[in-house]
């Protein structure tokens, strides 16, 4: 599975704008706090009857960014495009190639494709033999199952909470300019260039973590393989192997993706 939807779900957020007429509301509550600094910087530059424009065009030129808003933010995005296409191609495999392992190792005890007496006699001895690592395969096959759900579901999460910051983020870009004119808010305009940045470093981050849960798991994986040994020993160690690659590469990414954005989050504020 990849994470597609995310493209289209952007697609209709620029379309069906999420924040609706807050966006107009705040590029209104921008340029009148705007004004206000305008006014007030006009008196400080004329106090002493001598004219000087250099504070009030400052200003104006903040109040011509917030007009272009929308300009802006679009060719930010278009720069960082790539972040978002490669992010929706990037596939989350990990379980579906265990599965295939698994039943591999499953065709491997117990033989199919063959429906005589004889062949009937071989299937139910097979699965006699070999009940124990059988018994553990199906346990992994389940666990796999349901850790693939908890995997996709806790990905889309952390993706999903991306898409939306991004989005308030740009719902604050006005505000951000307009009050970075005060001395009291002049960090505000740095703070929100800082978060944007980090939001598209986290889409990268994210794109890594899968990527890297996924080979982790497989290496692991491998370590356990006994290629054609197909005896109860081998097997038995292959199927708890599998238990404990699932169990290990389920922890690891839920951790990293906690880590991570946290890490991230904190150094770009």
């Amino acid at each position: 599975m990849d994470f597609a939807f995310i493209n289209d779900l952007m697609n209709k957020i620029d379309s069906n704008t999420l924040f609706g007429a807050g966006i107009t509301g705040a590029k209104i509550v921008a340029l009148f706090f705007l004004l206000l600094r305008l006014i007030d910087q006009y008196s400080k530059d004329n106090y002493d009857g001598q004219p000087k424009m250099g504070g009030s065009l400052n200003v104006l030129g903040f109040g011509f960014i917030i007009m272009s808003s929308d300009w802006v933010i679009k060719a930010i995005e278009k720069a960082f495009a790539g972040v978002d296409k490669t992010m929706a191609s990037t596939q989350t495999d990990l379980y579906s190639k265990l599965s295939e392992q698994i039943w591999t190792k499953y065709t491997e005890l117990i033989p199919t494709g063959q429906t005589g007496f004889l062949d009937s006699l071989a299937i139910i001895e097979a699965y006699i033999s070999n009940g124990f690592a059988i018994a553990m395969l199906i346990v992994a096959a389940v666990l796999a199952g349901l850790c693939k759900i908890a995997d996709l579901s806790i990905t889309a999460g952390y993706l999903l909470q991306r898409v939306f910051i991004l989005q308030l983020l740009k719902f604050l870009f006005p505000l951000a300019i307009a009050f970075s004119t005060s001395s009291q808010f002049g960090k505000f305009f740095y703070s929100w260039i800082m978060r944007y940045i980090g939001i598209f470093i986290l889409g990268i981050a994210y794109i890594g973590i899968i990527k890297f849960t996924t080979m982790v798991g497989l290496s692991l994986a491998n370590q356990f393989d006994t290629k054609a040994d197909i005896g109860f020993t081998a097997m038995s160690f292959y199927s708890f192997g599998l238990l404990v690659t699932i169990i290990v590469t389920f922890t690891i990414k839920v951790k990293l993706f906690s880590v991570v954005t946290s890490y991230v989050s904190n150094m770009f504020q």
